[in-house]
């Protein structure tokens, strides 16, 4: 085949026009819109319950790393060694200061919110992207059991199917 006949068989392919490539794409952009309204709706309905559960134990650790004499003088908090395996609390220590403990509270918790939503949208349109995995058709299996005179065993057998 030539090339003059088919003008694109050697034209080799653009590589993916990427993230900022496809909000150029007005019909990008109204489903980035669309995904973005969806998501401050979601924002919107939930409540902030304040400190629960793990939230305690990082936010208490970045008032007893504040005031050591004080809540930090507590045997919880004076004989953990988990803390320091952990960015979280440096995050909190720089935090409290600044905004104080509960909005430092609220501004981790939104923040955590928009990065895994933002990874689960990566993660989404690296499957989507992907295409179908595996192209074809469901089939049917039959199989022969293991009892004797079994009509699967029969002549001709009729084996166990779905």
């Amino acid at each position: 085949m030539s090339t003059e006949a088919n003008p694109t068989a050697l034209t080799p392919r653009s590589p993916s026009p990427g993230l900022f490539g496809a909000l150029l794409n007005v019909r990008s952009l109204v489903s980035y819109v669309g995904a973005v309204a969806l998501v401050a709706l979601w924002f919107l309905r939930r409540r902030y319950n304040g400190l629960l559960h793990d939230s305690m134990i990082y936010m208490g650790r970045g008032l007893a790393d504040l005031d050591p004499s004080g809540v930090g003088a507590d045997y919880f908090y004076r004989l953990d060694g988990q803390s320091s395996f952990s960015v979280f609390s440096k995050i909190v220590d720089a935090l409290i200061p600044v905004f104080g403990l509960a909005l430092s509270a609220q501004l981790l918790t939104v923040t955590a919110l928009v990065l895994w939503l933002a990874a689960m949208a990566a993660l989404a349109a690296q499957l989507a992207s992907i295409g179908l995995i595996h192209s074809g058709s469901v089939t049917r299996s039959y199989t022969r059991c293991a009892t004797p005179g079994c009509k699967c065993h029969a002549d001709p057998p009729q084996p166990h199917g779905p």
